[in-house]
């Protein structure tokens, strides 16, 4: 930005660091004194803030031909990170901020717990400012549009994760199927007040939400 200034030890601000834990794994937070950039907790559908930008996954960007509109009437064009064999990035930019990003994991890291051949989600996050607006959801359905595949479901979801899959279930509950260690079990429905079967009710159960 034009009006920042170089960085000085002399009149730099207490830095505070924060080791928060987020499901099997940690992340660290820094802030000025008097500020705080730690996440909320909640059934909102992140988790994090992100960073801006957010260069650990996106040093380089591609936008894709996928596009969502958001509650607001916001359009957001899905864009393309750092990917590998095993691993890809995708996400929604609000000029230069990184304001949404899904991870997606190849077959070959899949869960032990229930193995499948699709590819899974590794993590949905969302920036505070942009939450309630079903922008983790449309995220989700801008990528599996674009990688023409089906997309399961992490063994072990946060709370915001498990509520995007909630919303798919409630929206699209035939694009919606629950698998175990056995095979398919079916499309997972919305029915006078709960989920049948119960995705939740097993730590084995995966959903996969088909193109």
């Amino acid at each position: 930005m034009s009006n920042s200034r170089p960085w000085s030890p002399a009149r730099a601000e207490p830095i505070q660091l924060f080791l928060v834990r987020i499901v099997k794994d940690y992340r660290c937070y820094f802030t000025q004194k008097g500020g705080s950039v730690l996440p909320k907790e909640g059934g909102r559908e992140g988790l994090v803030f992100l960073s801006n930008p957010h260069a650990q996954f996106f040093q380089s960007r591609t936008a894709l031909g996928r596009s969502f509109t958001d509650k607001n009437g916001k359009t957001w064009i899905l864009e393309k990170g750092e990917c590998d064999a095993e691993t890809r990035n995708y996400g929604f930019f609000d000029g230069t901020t990184l304001i949404a990003r899904v991870s997606v994991i190849s077959p070959s890291l899949t869960s032990n717990d229930c193995p499948t051949n699709f590819w899974s989600v590794g993590r949905i996050e969302v920036a505070d400012q942009f939450q309630s607006c079903g922008i983790g959801s449309g995220l989700l359905v801008a990528v599996i549009a674009e990688m023409g595949v089906p997309l399961a479901s992490d063994v072990v979801q946060t709370e915001g994760g498990a509520a995007v899959w909630k919303r798919f279930v409630r929206d699209e509950p035939d694009s919606i199927e629950a698998h175990d260690p056995s095979g398919c079990l079916g499309t997972v429905n919305f029915r006078d007040g709960a989920y049948k079967p119960n995705p939740w009710a097993r730590r084995e159960i995966r959903l996969v939400r088909r193109p």
